[in-house]
């Protein structure tokens, strides 16, 4: 027989998730039980709780890890024509299953939902974060450019900018790339994203001499990695008569196993 403390525990703990009723109160109890939620959202589900009921399933299921399922759930929410939700929220709705398909790695699928948020609402803004990084992951830099730049502008943040660089520089577009990361503050990211941008434009010295010194002050491993693969590209090999000797770039180095590319900088791992 269980104790009468472990009773007392329980029935608190069916207590405190009986009465979710709204969205807003499932948010909050998500936050500090999601599997007694999920549960109260299946119970909310069977009294006739409708869409909001499983939203809060679906919300309990993404906090408890449960993505492919959230996202498969929420999928076929935004696309049941017999509930009563607005356009305006089956675009958001798609919009996050987007997300949550691209966390999963399931790209097609990341595509087909955030065309359909787009299609739902053109402009809207929901669908453009993961839509860029989509695009980015894809390598479809003139699309990941465009969307980047319409989040731009809804709301400038650094790391939009950052990410627009490196979009322009794969795209060709190096001066419009400069300019983004005349916008946001010096990173050791931004250097080496600088450095890219100049052996793209043929400026081998101030692109050398910039990797250079990433190489050798950074402790970021990624960062180092990729300002020596950058020092051992083609376009940078032949040091220019202005550097000294010593500063030249060590083409070989024991302690990086990555082998130098054929020609020229690969793009800067993404942040």
């Amino acid at each position: 027989m269980r104790s009468l403390t472990v009773m007392v525990v329980v029935m608190l703990a069916t207590v405190a998730h009986a009465d979710i009723r709204t969205l807003a109160e499932c948010r909050s109890a998500v936050s500090e039980d999601a599997a007694a939620v999920r549960e109260e959202a299946a119970r909310w589900i069977t009294l006739g709780g409708g869409a909001e009921a499983r939203l809060c399933e679906i919300a309990a299921l993404e906090a408890l890890g449960a993505q492919r399922v959230a996202a498969t759930k929420l999928t076929e929410l935004a696309q049941d024509r017999g509930t009563a939700i607005s356009t305006e929220a089956r675009a958001v709705m798609f919009a996050d299953a987007g997300r949550m398909w691209l966390n999963q790695g399931q790209l097609v699928l990341a595509r087909k939902t955030l065309e359909a948020s787009a299609a739902l609402a053109p402009e809207g803004a929901e669908h453009l974060a993961p839509l860029a990084e989509l695009e980015m992951e894809e390598e479809n830099w003139e699309a990941a450019e465009a969307a980047l730049t319409r989040l731009l502008a809804v709301g400038p943040e650094n790391n939009r900018y950052f990410l627009r660089a490196i979009a322009r520089r794969q795209a060709g577009l190096l001066e419009g790339a400069l300019e983004d990361l005349a916008e946001i503050p010096e990173t050791e990211k931004v250097r080496l994203e600088r450095a890219l941008i100049w052996a793209a434009q043929g400026k081998a010295e101030a692109a050398q001499v910039l990797a250079l010194s990433l190489a050798s002050e950074t402790d970021d491993h990624d960062i180092r990695a990729a300002a020596r693969e950058l020092l051992a590209a083609r376009a940078l090999v032949d040091a220019p008569a202005g550097l000294e000797a010593a500063d030249r770039p060590v083409l070989r180095d024991e302690s990086v196993d990555a082998a130098a590319p054929e020609s020229g900088p690969s793009p800067m791992p993404r942040p």
